[in-house]
């Protein structure tokens, strides 16, 4: 269900001209999360746990949502929400959106209402396109949200680049667009080669055309940031981080500057780094790139300084080494 919104979290990022990663999407399993320790209602546990059984839940929810069995979706994802902590704010976007499907109006609009307020800047970019929620379009609820939805929107874009904007945020979808494809195509159909082939050419065509986009904006007007574009700024390094070598290394150290105000993640400064040096024959810090051994199994690249890992990573925002390898079904 995530990848209907392409969302920022779980993104897709391999690099389809480096044959090394082209298997790797299919490793994709789960959120980043950091290892901690938090109050979950009156007892502390520790947060792998915590994560564990949010994860969970959330995966049967989603599961069946795809099946179609919606009334044990709500009931997985309300198992998922006990946990006040780590509430996602798409995963309760989700839930209203299940909830809406087979009628359970109350349910939908209390998730909207959570939704709403984990975040008080958040916004659907196209109120009525989910069609998800076409149910409650007819309920006197939706308008209240719909208006407060438009009136949040105008608020926050009111002194953005509207054009630029567009266009970065079509590019992101077109980028994570064919990558969920080959990626539902490989779990569902791997021995379907000509299909899943048809789609890594159409993969290539479509990160060629975004790079050229990409990079004649980044040219011409540099990293246009947050304060102009929001979130769709990401679309630089979602598209950047999957071209060839020599792209990364020009245009890494604009991402950096971009870090330090705050318009790029440290963790996404930290997988760039990783990616080239590999490119470049040398050891990682970070351990964020894995390449598959002559096991068959995916292994974590060659690492810089194995000791300090963890707190290169954890200075980086990133959860610690041994917890990543285990969601990616990875090895040291």
């Amino acid at each position: 269900m995530k990848s209907k919104r392409w969302p920022k979290e779980g993104t897709y990022n391999w690099d389809v001209t480096d044959r090394r990663n082209m298997q790797s999407a299919a490793n994709v399993l789960g959120d980043y999360e950091k290892l901690t320790l938090r109050a979950m209602n009156s007892d502390v546990m520790p947060d792998v746990e915590a994560n564990k059984r949010y994860n969970e839940a959330i995966r049967k929810a989603d599961a069946c949502y795809l099946n179609k069995s919606y009334q044990e979706a709500i009931r997985h994802f309300r198992e998922a929400f006990r946990n006040e902590n780590r509430i996602k704010g798409y995963h309760l976007y989700n839930a209203a959106c299940v909830s809406a499907l087979p009628g359970d109006k109350d349910a939908a609009f209390s998730f909207l209402k959570q939704r709403v307020e984990l975040d008080s800047e958040w916004y659907p970019q196209e109120v009525l396109a989910d069609r998800d929620l076409a149910p409650l379009h007819s309920d006197s609820r939706w308008t209240a949200y719909a208006q407060e939805m438009t009136d949040r929107k105008k608020r926050k874009e009111a002194g953005y680049d509207t054009a630029l904007r567009h266009k970065l945020q079509e590019i992101a979808k077109s980028d994570q667009s064919i990558r969920h494809q080959w990626h539902t195509q490989v779990r569902l159909h791997p021995k379907d080669t000509v299909r899943i082939n048809g789609i890594l050419k159409e993969m290539q065509q479509t990160d060629s055309i975004n790079l050229s986009k990409i990079c004649h904006i980044l040219d011409a007007r540099g990293f246009v940031g947050r304060k102009k574009v929001g979130d769709a700024c990401d679309a630089y390094w979602l598209v950047i981080q999957h071209a060839p070598l020599a792209y990364q290394k020009k245009y890494l150290p604009l991402f950096r500057k971009a870090a330090e105000k705050g318009d790029i993640s440290k963790e996404k400064i930290a997988m760039m780094e990783d990616r080239v040096c590999m490119f470049e024959g040398k050891p990682q810090k970070y351990g964020s790139q894995l390449i598959k051994g002559k096991d068959g199994k995916w292994h974590v690249y060659q690492l810089l300084d194995a000791d300090k890992v963890d707190d290169y990573r954890k200075a980086a925002g990133m959860q610690p080494l041994e917890e990543y390898l285990k969601q990616m079904g990875a090895l040291y």
